[in-house]
């Protein structure tokens, strides 16, 4: 790879994205590059000084999150649901966990009594905290667990062998949003 090459794809990927989306891919492939100079696998680092601009406007700061409306409207829909992707994200919307804060989960980090949940994304050391939730919400996820038998001896959302994708979560995320 050349210089030239790269920012003859940088063009060509700016002609469909934001200037924040091509920024943040530069970022990510310049940083591993740099790691592979300094590891002394290449003689230097092909993104330096290559420019930039998005054909596409940045989203703006509205349309990127839900309103409060959409928020209870997408709580409601998957209290109705009854499958393990629909209950991820019921946690996921009462506790603003990530994915792998959920697919982590285990039953001993549910202490009923106190509506407590204990999330641990693995991300860094922080992220590992326990949350309290509404009692109706923390009576939902006991009556999910039971209702559909997950695994209360592991990983919650591991049943007979079988764990939970993130694959399937973000479909059933996209049929809510149908």
């Amino acid at each position: 790879l050349t210089r030239n090459m790269y920012q003859q794809f940088i063009n060509e990927f700016s002609k469909t994205h934001s200037k924040e989306t091509i920024r943040k891919l530069n970022g990510y492939i310049r940083s591993s590059l740099d790691d592979a100079v300094y590891e002394g696998l290449l003689p230097k680092n092909i993104t330096y000084k290559v420019t930039f601009k998005g054909s596409n406007p940045p989203k703006d700061e509205q349309s990127k999150y839900i309103n409060l409306v959409e928020y209870e409207t997408l709580k409601k829909y998957f209290k109705s649901q009854n499958n393990r992707s629909s209950l991820a994200l019921f946690i996921m919307i009462c506790t603003g966990c990530r994915i792998s804060g959920v697919l982590n989960m285990k039953y001993e980090y549910i202490n009923q009594v106190k509506n407590e949940l204990f999330i641990d994304e693995r991300k860094n050391d922080v992220s590992p905290r326990t949350l309290t939730i509404a009692k109706d919400d923390m009576k939902h996820i006991i009556e999910m667990i039971e209702k559909l038998k997950l695994n209360t001896k592991g990983l919650l959302f591991n049943s007979f062998g079988t764990t939970l994708t993130i694959n399937a979560v973000n479909k059933q995320l996209k049929q809510a949003c149908k």
